[in-house]
């Protein structure tokens, strides 16, 4: 969820960029492109057959343990201090014993309005050994719409938090949503990677932090 922080309004110099970049880039499974490679993070793109907006998936591997990681991505209402472009979130209720609602409002530069979103996840234990599976997607409800926000209810992605051999965690985290509104497919394509990228790094900031 929440890729809508990396949008700069220099929008020129950013197609000049992306149609630049896009020499060298390699083609890999299933149509993943990889569009970013820093600081131990690396951002994959593509387009699903018979859709107009991107998909990514961003992957490191962290230095904490699965449970901490997992401790982090389901502490829904500090999304705002360490994910891109997430102005506010509130953990609206919780559903059995696995299945939370998050309540989030993306916050977009002039001149397009802000956006919100409802998504339910689930966290799915030992799906790979010692490790956690997250799936989220939109859903309608819960919320009341606000005027001049765009409730966007069209999207899915997942967690995934894989423990390694050495002690370490792989994180990947991969999602697609449709904005709504007004906002060009072709505009939202080219800010797609920044995103995910600095909520990596955002991530990697709180997992260091001590427990509260």
């Amino acid at each position: 969820m929440g890729y809508w922080g990396g949008i700069r309004p220099l929008i020129i110099t950013a197609i000049l960029f992306q149609f630049f970049s896009t020499f060298g880039q390699k083609t890999g499974e299933n149509g993943w492109k990889l569009a970013k490679v820093k600081d131990g993070i690396k951002v994959y793109t593509r387009i699903p057959e018979g859709v107009r907006l991107k998909e990514y998936k961003a992957e490191t591997i962290v230095e904490a343990t699965p449970e901490r990681v997992l401790e982090v991505l389901t502490d829904a209402d500090r999304y705002s201090e360490w994910m891109s472009g997430i102005k506010e979130t509130k953990r609206l209720k919780k559903e059995g014993d696995s299945a939370f609602y998050i309540y989030a409002l993306l916050s977009l530069p002039w001149p397009f309005d802000d956006r919100d979103e409802v998504s339910r996840s689930v966290v799915m234990k030992d799906t790979i050994p010692g490790g956690y599976f997250m799936p989220i997607r939109l859903v309608s409800g819960l919320v009341p719409e606000k005027k001049g926000i765009v409730r966007m209810t069209n999207g899915k992605g997942y967690w995934l938090i894989e423990p390694l051999p050495d002690g370490k965690t792989r994180i990947i985290h991969q999602f697609i949503g449709d904005p709504g509104g007004n906002i060009p497919a072709w505009i939202v394509n080219i800010f797609l990677v920044d995103s995910p990228y600095k909520s990596f790094l955002g991530l990697r900031q709180e997992l260091m932090k001590e427990p509260e």
